[in-house]
């Protein structure tokens, strides 16, 4: 290898080597390596200034149909080694910036030279070609997820709530960056934020306590030992209300009246306003009520008007069907 590298002479020939029998069997020389003569000069780099390579056979370096013309010049400044790596025929153009240098070069030669080989299509084509849509279509990635009979399914290592209706459903899930939108049968069903993993961990939980209350309100005994118990308190009030609630009464009326207050912020919408009040109560160093709690914060219920409604008599259509008949 050294000696066919060094036979490299000053007008840039290979001597007694051809160019493709010298880079198939030395695919991994870069540099021009000096003969025992030269050990005291540095080696010149060779920079191959153009190559044409046969689209019969795919690599240069196997194949008899591979045709390479190679003109190689040793220069100072520069080397092969400084060219991008190039996979053919997948081209991949990376470090294009530099069109005015030798890999510029190389890289408009082969991008021109693929372009003309369509470019009486692209001209049929282009004359039929409408205007942009004025937002994305598809911003989104679909993936298909079930519910189990948890409640929960699970979309790349996320876990996420769902109502208990969709409970045995397969789901068609659509991920935007920000959220995600749930469809069963091309009707949307559920629309949740879309989460996070938990730092240092590969996972994450995306947990809406309404989708659980009503399984909690027939069994409220279940909150204490409950898997999601911890992702269920909306805000921080509510979790230091449970504490306080587990340590002053018995588990079966703390439960109840957890469950409780829950069922009040989700069902009455007053999640942020009950979260200030049960600050307020447990500053106090008292536990909440959640009878009077209903009571002070649920919205009253609609007065509708009384409406009278009166029946005529049927023997008024009667004479109608008379006069009808008369005409």
């Amino acid at each position: 290898m050294t000696n066919a590298a060094s036979a490299v002479t000053a007008s840039g020939l290979i001597a007694g080597v051809s160019p493709a029998n010298f880079l198939r069997h030395n695919p991994k020389v870069l540099t021009a390596r000096p003969c025992s003569r030269q050990k005291r000069r540095v080696p010149t780099p060779l920079t191959f200034h153009a190559a044409t390579i046969s689209r019969q056979n795919a690599s240069p370096w196997r194949g008899r149909r591979a045709r390479l013309r190679t003109t190689a010049r040793p220069t100072a400044s520069s080397s092969i080694a400084s060219l991008p790596p190039v996979r053919w025929p997948n081209l991949r153009i990376v470090h294009a910036d530099n069109q005015d240098g030798l890999r510029g070069r190389i890289l408009r030669d082969i991008v021109l030279r693929r372009n003309r080989r369509v470019s009486k299509a692209f001209q049929v084509e282009r004359e039929a070609l409408r205007a942009l849509p004025p937002r994305r279509t598809t911003d989104y990635t679909e993936e298909d997820a079930l519910v189990t009979r948890n409640g929960t399914f699970t979309v790349r290592n996320i876990l996420y709530s769902a109502p208990s209706r969709l409970i045995g459903h397969r789901l068609k899930v659509r991920l935007y960056r920000d959220r995600l939108e749930c469809f069963v049968a091309g009707t949307q069903v559920l629309e949740v934020p879309r989460g996070q993993r938990d730092p240092g961990t590969s996972r994450g939980r995306v947990i809406d306590y309404r989708h659980f209350i009503e399984n909690l309100r027939r069994k409220p005994q279940a909150f204490a030992g409950y898997q999601f118990r911890d992702a269920l308190f909306p805000r921080e009030a509510y979790r230091q209300t449970w504490d306080e609630l587990s340590l002053r009464l018995p588990q079966r009326q703390a439960c109840k009246t957890m469950v409780t207050l829950l069922d009040l912020a989700a069902r009455d919408g007053v999640e942020a306003v009950l979260a200030s009040r049960l600050e307020q109560i447990l500053a106090a160093g008292e536990l909440p009520d959640p009878i009077a709690l209903r009571s002070e914060l649920a919205p009253p219920e609609p007065s509708w008007p009384q409406v009278v409604v009166q029946i005529p008599d049927s023997r008024l259509y009667d004479s109608l069907l008379a006069r009808q008949v008369a005409a």
